[in-house]
């Protein structure tokens, strides 16, 4: 998937500042954006012995399982530099903590558990994050920048939480952690050389979770349709399907030999 041609060799470091300050100033612009009106209120409320919300809580399994798999796995994967370690095992324990943070929030559904729901899944993105940034562009800038990107990310879920209880929410610095790894991460993979195979995986990953996104958007149609699964059930296995990707490309994946396209520095 890596594209070798000069142009883009060029100005790929250009591309990507430019989408960050496009997407950055596009928000911005936009002003606040509060929390759907709603959003708590799932399609499917069906208990199951006993259990509330039992399809949304039951279906956060998978993360939990998926998360130790993977730290029970990570000597055996192909990992080059230390920052890469610590960001795939950062990934994989916000993959399990989001299982827990998940299923907390489901089981009585409000803002305040919203927040502990959010904070692991956006410790999961910026790990993740971390690990493509480290392989394909920096090992160094990616070291120095990955604190400050997690403190962030988790103060953008603060900030939400804190706007949403003035009665003045604001979305917009969550939405941006999310936003910018997505848009950024398959320019990343396409436009700078991979240091191992199985890079075409990492695309994979970012397809499972815009799929999730879309059948969170549609939870009630879907449920309205079928009578049993929701569309938010449905997002939570799509979104465990990128890890179980993530898995399956560190299990199988080889390094490759060093190049010039790869920066050290």
């Amino acid at each position: 998937m890596y594209i070798k041609a000069t142009f883009f060799r060029q100005y790929r470091s250009h591309l990507l500042l430019l989408l960050v300050g496009v997407t950055v100033g596009a928000l911005y612009i936009h002003g606040p954006i509060p929390q759907m009106a709603g959003y708590n209120d799932f399609a499917n409320q069906c208990s199951w012995l006993g259990l509330p919300h039992a399809e949304n809580v039951l279906t956060n399994l998978p993360f939990l399982l998926l998360g130790i798999w993977g730290l029970w796995r990570m000597r055996h994967f192909s990992i080059k530099s230390k920052i890469e370690q610590l960001a795939w095992f950062g990934f994989f324990v916000g993959v399990t903590l989001t299982a827990l943070g998940s299923a907390y929030y489901h089981l009585a559904p409000d803002n305040y558990r919203l927040m502990w729901d959010r904070l692991p899944i956006t410790f999961s993105f910026m790990c993740l994050f971390t690990a493509v940034l480290a392989e394909r562009i920096s090992e160094r800038f990616a070291a120095i920048s990955f604190l400050p990107m997690v403190l962030y990310s988790s103060a953008t879920v603060i900030y939400w939480y804190l706007t949403e209880t003035r009665g003045v929410g604001d979305m917009r610095p969550y939405i941006m952690v999310q936003l910018v790894p997505i848009l950024l991460m398959p320019l990343m993979i396409t436009l700078y050389a991979p240091r191992y195979t199985r890079g075409w995986m990492l695309l994979m990953v970012v397809l499972w979770y815009l799929l999730a996104k879309v059948f969170e958007g549609f939870d009630g149609v879907i449920y309205q349709w079928n009578g049993h699964i929701s569309g938010h059930g449905i997002k939570h296995l799509l979104a465990a399907m990128a890890c179980a990707q993530v898995i399956w490309m560190l299990e199988k994946r080889k390094p490759l030999k060093e190049g010039s396209e790869f920066a050290h520095h």
